[in-house]
């Protein structure tokens, strides 16, 4: 019923809603036609596998930044530490992250390999399961800068992977 109504396109001319919707999707088929991952379902699942992935990925290292303050009343009267002192560990994983990450992530761009998007978590993953064992306050703090060299490392590698995956346009 409305699809025949006359609309303004601007410059005085009337066109149909109908005859708008045709060129709207002749322009999708267009577009469509010049992505190749659009023409093939398998691709698009190997896509969607892969966008998944690095999501989890990502979601598993991020949370691992959760653990800090949840061990914190494990790590502070076993090791007699101080307020400033833990406080320092949490300072330590941040001032880590943010100077290493650019680094990173320029040696990232150079490597031809995803290694950091890989290595990245495990190493997050283990420096994290290691800290509520730590038998010193200076292996706490390398334990600590070890998870946040390997967050800072996942960072800029799997955001370019997500850049990669995603479809132009």
């Amino acid at each position: 019923p409305w699809a025949d109504r006359a609309v303004s396109v601007g410059t005085g001319e009337k066109e149909t809603v109908r005859n708008m919707n045709a060129r709207v999707e002749t322009n999708s088929s267009v577009k469509s036609s010049l992505r190749p991952d659009r023409q093939n379902g398998s691709e698009e699942r190997s896509v969607l596998y892969k966008t998944n992935l690095v999501s989890l990925g990502h979601l598993l290292n991020d949370l691992h930044s959760a653990f800090l303050p949840a061990f914190l009343p494990e790590i502070v009267p076993r090791l007699g530490l101080s307020l400033a002192q833990a406080g320092f560990l949490n300072s330590m994983s941040g001032f880590v992250n943010m100077t290493a990450q650019p680094l990173l992530g320029h040696l990232a761009d150079l490597s031809p390999a995803p290694v950091f998007i890989i290595l990245g978590p495990i190493l997050t993953a283990l420096a994290i399961a290691f800290l509520p064992l730590a038998p010193s306050y200076a292996i706490a703090l390398v334990l600590v800068a070890l998870w946040a060299l390997g967050s800072s490392a996942y960072h800029p590698q799997g955001n370019a992977a997500m850049g990669h995956l995603s479809p132009p346009g």
